[in-house]
């Protein structure tokens, strides 16, 4: 049975939707930094998931798995880029943070 829009029910689950959405895709930024060597662990702030690298770093997405966000601090001025442009969102991350193979691999 679909809730009727505007009511309570429909509310609820139109925010467990779009969590959904953030959800997978912090899964798949995750995956695309630990590709390049940034390995991160995963957190929820207030709800939302966010990945932290290190204690340098945190990233996030909004609401609705559409914009990642990342900054020293979650909440504050942030750097952003499209959840389409993945591939290049975790680049932009990776250098500055990733792992050199050496490092990685001695560390297992």
């Amino acid at each position: 049975m679909i809730p009727f829009p505007g009511t309570p029910v429909a509310e609820r689950l139109s925010a467990k939707i779009s969590r959904l959405d953030t959800i997978i895709a912090i899964d798949h930024l995750q995956q695309a930094l630990h590709g390049h060597g940034v390995y991160t662990s995963l957190a929820y702030e207030e709800g939302q998931p966010c990945l932290h690298v290190r204690n340098d770093l945190t990233i996030w997405a909004d609401p609705h798995g559409q914009t990642f966000f990342w900054s020293t601090c979650h909440g504050e001025r942030a750097e952003r880029g499209p959840v389409e442009e993945l591939e290049r969102v975790a680049r932009r991350i990776a250098e500055r943070f990733a792992v050199p193979p050496s490092v990685a691999g001695s560390a297992r």
